[in-house]
């Protein structure tokens, strides 16, 4: 799935990338954003819903038609990047079983250290904080973390819809510690990190919190 689809592309694809994206939905939210009419926008969640990737409930208290709102199903967790979750998860536990858990923790710090040199190297020339913010926004939707920069009540916000590394993160919790450790490094003694949204604590996406200690 392209990881922009909330103006072009397939309409199915659309309504999951916007589910995704927004949160739960009505039919009338999903129908105005998509430009069409809710029959048509109707047919389309119907058609999604057979295939197991949407779930709708019925909005109670409301005069008349109770109106339907739109979620997604894990099932529909395929339809966007993956990053050979299952190979993953079976190469670290074939190297906990042969090596032990410190191989692993050796392993996942040799990632962090990569992955600070990478982004590192495409920081040096982002000089404030915010800008930091936006350009790793900016790598991570790139990686297919379907990621985007926004600042609220004068903190910014790295929020991340999706995780193409999720299979393997379930299995390692050590990769998601590692992420906030990256973001932290990156960011340096500016600014303060926190993921306050965790995927795999129930909710829909992960979003760290970057408040601004200096200017």
């Amino acid at each position: 799935m392209e990881r922009n689809l909330e103006q072009e592309g397939p309409s199915p694809d659309r309504i999951l990338y916007l589910l995704k994206t927004r949160g739960e939905l009505s039919t009338g939210q999903l129908a105005r954003r998509l430009g069409m009419t809710a029959m048509g926008c109707r047919l389309h969640l119907k058609r999604l819903q057979e295939q197991g990737l949407v779930a709708c409930r019925a909005e109670k208290g409301q005069v008349g038609r109770p109106a339907q709102r739109w979620n997604l199903l894990p099932a529909a967790a395929q339809r966007f990047p993956e990053s050979y979750g299952e190979l993953a998860v079976e190469i670290l536990q074939d190297v906990q079983l042969a090596l032990g858990s410190k191989a692993v923790e050796q392993l996942l710090q040799q990632r962090l250290q990569r992955q600070l040199r990478q982004y590192g190297e495409r920081l040096q020339d982002k000089n404030s904080t915010a800008e930091k913010v936006r350009a790793l926004a900016a790598m991570r939707n790139e990686e297919g973390y379907m990621a985007r920069a926004e600042q609220v009540e004068g903190h910014w916000q790295l929020i991340e819809d999706h995780c193409p590394i999720c299979v393997a993160a379930e299995s390692c919790q050590g990769l998601c510690q590692t992420e906030e450790q990256l973001f932290q490094q990156l960011l340096g003694p500016e600014a303060k990190v926190k993921r306050v949204e965790h995927l795999l604590q129930g909710a829909r996406r992960c979003r760290y919190q970057v408040e601004i200690l200096s200017v």
